[in-house]
């Protein structure tokens, strides 16, 4: 095995100290903690239930997420039995939580160095992902008992293995992309979409054998049957409140959830910078995807979950970050000349930091701020419309497209696409500058 260059050090360590000094800003900047709040609730009483050796019971569809709360337990126990209380629970989910975003930070730089040339533009779009909210690097320290960050590893760790085997037989990766979709099923059933972009990734009707095929179909659909397998196996040692049926669930969910607040949730998750710049060259975005099918599968299907797979519509969507964010820095390599100078990098900077709220922590959820009817002065009144859009420090629901205003949520979305489309613009005026400064009328 080769040794790892002096480079490759220097980028891991840097992408180790930003981790380092977003989670100690974060640390000190977030002071409002929820322990036992909507989901975290049902994380806390399996989490009890296993600590104490009772059986497993909550709500569904959380109570099938076993594997996150069965490792907590374990040091959960050992608080219980010294008389600690209840809140202590966060500790364990810290530990796991705080590492899983390490582990991410760590994982999405060598996911980059697949695609992506320049080092700097790795190191920047790791850091985007560091600031975000709604990340585990962040979001832990306002809400610490969930799942997601541990189960954003192994849909990581999966993508990573199902790029590795291209070009190569399923067989080369099968195993251990199955105990990998086994486990990441035990923290989220979603993870079995990366079971299915691995059939995309090697579709077996295409080997050129009978002989090939039957070998490459159970290569490919072994992840599959693993994902399948965990499901079962969840099911059958939980018991859950009351009866839960998951299309029903779906069902309910995409028909009160309008269309323009998903729209809006793509800009929310990750900014309208980075749909700006993958969008100003759209084609070669599309011509990376038909390259990938995979990915291009995966991207969909996490849109599709964002609609119908839950309320946090922002959260699901984050679950693309591999693709998202692989299209963005190749856009912004790919088109550095025309970004590189003038105002338009700190215009885009300041939007993604605006968007990623790099400035202000989470507000309290439990406040009651005054209606904006109330509000009768100029400059207060200036102030309460601006907070409504970008929630600097309350209206915490109005951080969610599915909840708040659908008013101030529809301006939202009209100033994103009218950025987007500025932007879009502004960087091919550049463009045809350049152009024509290279190339001057003789």
């Amino acid at each position: 095995m080769a040794r790892p260059t002096r480079s490759t050090l220097f980028e891991i360590g840097a992408a180790i100290l930003l981790f380092t000094v977003v989670s100690v800003a974060t640390l000190y900047q977030q002071k409002i903690t929820l322990i036992r709040y909507w989901d975290s609730d049902e994380y806390y009483w399996m989490t009890y239930n296993m600590a104490t050796r009772q059986p497993i019971r909550a709500s569904a569809p959380w109570v099938y997420r076993i594997g996150v709360p069965w490792v907590a337990s374990l040091p959960f126990r050992y608080l219980l039995t010294r008389g600690y209380p209840y809140w202590t629970i966060k500790y364990p989910y810290y530990i796991m939580n705080v590492s899983a975003a390490l582990a991410t930070t760590l994982l999405l730089i060598v996911w980059l160095r697949r695609f992506v040339d320049s080092v700097v533009i790795r190191l920047l779009v790791v850091l985007m992902f560091l600031v975000e909210w709604h990340g585990p690097v962040r979001f832990v320290y306002f809400y610490p008992v969930y799942v997601d960050p541990v189960f954003i590893v192994f849909l990581l760790g999966g993508l990573m293995l199902i790029e590795h085997s291209r070009g190569h037989s399923p067989g080369r990766v099968s195993p251990l992309l199955a105990v990998v979709c086994a486990l990441g099923t035990l923290c989220r059933e979603s993870m079995i979409v990366v079971a299915l972009a691995f059939i995309v990734a090697h579709n077996p009707f295409s080997a050129p054998t009978r002989t090939a095929w039957r070998r490459d179909l159970v290569a490919a659909a072994a992840p599959l049957v693993a994902s399948l397998l965990a499901i079962v196996f969840a099911h059958a040692i939980v018991t859950p409140k009351a009866p839960y049926s998951a299309t029903a669930e779906a069902l309910r969910v995409s028909t009160e959830k309008p269309l323009f607040t998903w729209a809006l949730a793509w800009f929310l998750t990750f900014g309208p910078g980075v749909a700006a710049v993958i969008a100003y060259d759209g084609r070669a975005a599309l011509q990376f995807l038909r390259q990938r099918p995979y990915l291009a599968f995966y991207l969909i299907a996490c849109g599709l979950l964002g609609f119908a797979g839950g309320t946090d519509t922002e959260r699901v969507l984050f679950w693309a970050l591999p693709v998202v964010y692989v299209l963005a820095a190749r856009a912004v390599e790919r088109d550095w000349p025309v970004l590189k100078s003038g105002p338009l990098p700190i215009v885009l900077l300041a939007a993604q930091m605006i968007s990623a709220r790099v400035l202000w922590p989470i507000p309290d959820v439990l406040t009651s701020p005054m209606a904006f009817g109330d509000v009768t002065r100029l400059g207060p009144r200036v102030y309460s419309a601006l907070n409504r859009v970008v929630v600097i420090d309350d209206y915490y629901w109005n951080l969610w497209s599915y909840f708040g205003s659908r008013r101030w949520h529809a301006l939202l979305l009209a100033y994103d696409v009218a950025f987007a489309i500025a932007i879009v613009v502004w960087m091919r005026w550049r463009a045809t500058g350049s152009i024509r400064s290279a190339c001057p009328d003789r």
